[in-house]
């Protein structure tokens, strides 16, 4: 059990540390929420890449680089549409959970806009992406 939970807190220690690099390769403050919605999906789909492909973390180290591969990353990695669509129910799931703490008569949909939800987020994926991978493949 202290091996498991050891493991667990440095998966979730790494996956902090991704979520850190995919906001400074766009220069984004983790101290300020995302401003809007195209940036809370450039934030996450790196964080995402650098994850599910960790040679992107040395070869896309620029934002351009980046903008200039998410186009094509189903090529590297062919299960990338169903993985970022994997996270969009992830964050339906977190959504639901958050349901009474939340107004429900709001339009706009600010959840994922600061690095701790983000974090939080991403902490999920990490959890569950073995699982994931596992259904992929069969």
């Amino acid at each position: 059990a202290v091996l498991a939970a050891t493991v667990e807190d440095l998966v979730h220690g790494d996956t902090v540390e991704l979520l850190r690099l995919a906001y400074s390769v766009h220069g984004l403050s983790v101290d300020e929420p995302l401003a809007n919605a195209e940036q809370e999906e450039l934030v996450i789909s790196t964080c995402l890449l650098y994850f599910i492909l960790p040679w992107s973390q040395e070869e896309l180290n620029s934002s351009a680089a980046i903008a200039e591969f998410l186009p094509e990353a189903s090529e590297a990695y062919p299960g990338w549409e169903n993985t970022k669509l994997w996270v969009e129910d992830i964050k339906g799931m977190l959504r639901y959970q958050d349901r009474m703490e939340k107004n429900p008569f709001l339009k706009n949909d600010n959840r994922f806009r600061s690095f701790t939800s983000l974090a939080q987020l991403m902490e999920q994926v990490a959890d569950g992406v073995g699982l994931f991978q596992n259904l992929e493949c069969n």
